[in-house]
């Protein structure tokens, strides 16, 4: 199995704030990455072929509460993102620049995968609707989604139980191929990487 890409710490408001929080997973994830056996894809190679593996099986609830599969996604590449609606810090740095994607490319899929558990899809609805997010998110049950960010995205999580700040997760975006296979890790706080990821993925629609 490969070594997850790296995973980032929840910084409570108050003892980092956002820029604090922004530096200190760089630098986390650049570590990682670095002793990863997934490489750092870089646009070029993107636009060879690099191809990551395919997003394995996963059956989870969306905000409705309606069941929801990796096969429903097939057909028109789409975006993963992993968060919990108690994040205060990079999440909502992520949402930001998923809805720059929302606009400039509204035909991708955007799908946020909840590492926390007691984001039911009660929780969830409201955060969406709180916070003006009008793509997918999808929760599972104890353990069961950071095991896919794990296992199958490779991307670090941990998910103790207690309080918030204890959470783990990762700050990349994932884009997947229209056959459901991964094709690169994107800085999910950085526009310049979320510039390529949008362009990438318009050339794979292609």
């Amino acid at each position: 199995m490969r070594r997850p890409l790296g995973a980032v710490l929840w910084i409570p408001l108050g003892f980092a704030g956002a820029a604090g929080a922004a530096y200190l997973s760089s630098g986390l994830l650049s570590g990682v990455m670095a002793r990863s056996r997934v490489p750092a894809v870089v646009a070029e190679e993107l636009g060879r072929g690099a191809d990551l593996g395919a997003v394995p099986a996963f059956h989870l609830k969306d905000s409705a509460g309606r069941a929801v599969s990796n096969s429903d996604f097939l057909g028109e590449p789409w975006v993963a993102a992993f968060i919990f609606t108690r994040c205060r810090t990079l999440c909502p740095m992520m949402a930001a620049q998923m809805k720059v994607l929302r606009r400039e490319a509204p035909w991708l899929r955007l799908v946020s995968f909840s590492v926390d558990p007691a984001d039911t899809p009660m929780v969830l609805g409201r955060y969406r609707r709180k916070n003006g997010l009008d793509w997918i998110f999808l929760t599972g049950g104890p353990g069961k989604v950071a095991d896919l960010s794990v296992r199958g995205f490779h991307l670090g999580a941990r998910v103790p139980s207690g309080a918030a700040a204890s959470i783990l997760h990762s700050d990349k975006l994932v884009l997947v191929d229209a056959g459901g296979h991964i094709r690169g890790y994107f800085d999910g706080s950085d526009s310049v990487a979320v510039a390529k990821l949008a362009g990438l993925a318009a050339a794979l629609r292609k």
